[in-house]
């Protein structure tokens, strides 16, 4: 974020923002993602995000790598 920052002149929050989307924003390997014509100019900014479900409850697991 503090490169978009940077790149727009702004300072930066004194709380960080929070950022959510709904389950159905999601595309999988290979979907056709349709962008809106308001996002096709040269102002749209365009990142990459990850997202990792586990359907599974977790016990006693270190958040720590081997």
């Amino acid at each position: 974020m503090s490169e978009d920052l940077r790149e727009l002149d702004t300072e930066f929050p004194r709380i960080p923002p929070m950022f959510r989307k709904s389950t159905n924003a999601l595309a999988g390997y290979g979907d056709t993602i349709e962008i809106p014509l308001i996002a096709q100019d040269d102002q749209a900014d365009y990142e990459g995000e990850l997202a990792v479900v586990i359907a599974t409850h977790a016990k006693n697991v270190s958040a720590e790598l081997p």
